[in-house]
């Protein structure tokens, strides 16, 4: 997935906040070797290996629902139709 950083983040934040533990910080170190995790400019895109897993407690459970990316999708379109927030 693809993310742009916002003020603050950092890729152990966006990992653990923003995509509730779908990834590890380490993943995303390891596809994105040029960058510094804890110095990255604001609008910087970034990829984030997403993993297919559930939340780790009952606070965070909801429905898992999967869906097969189409050529025209984005991550935003499909946030959409399922009616989701995307984290901007």
């Amino acid at each position: 997935m693809r993310y742009q950083i916002g003020l603050g983040d950092t890729y152990w934040i966006v990992s653990t906040t923003k995509l509730q533990n779908l990834t590890h910080y380490q993943a995303m170190e390891r596809v994105n070797p040029t960058l510094v995790p804890t110095d990255l400019d604001v609008g910087t895109m970034v990829t984030f290996p997403v993993f297919c897993q559930c939340p780790a407690t009952a606070d965070n459970a909801t429905t898992l629902v999967t869906y097969v990316m189409q050529p025209v999708d984005t991550y935003v379109s499909v946030a959409a139709a399922f009616s989701v927030a995307y984290p901007q």
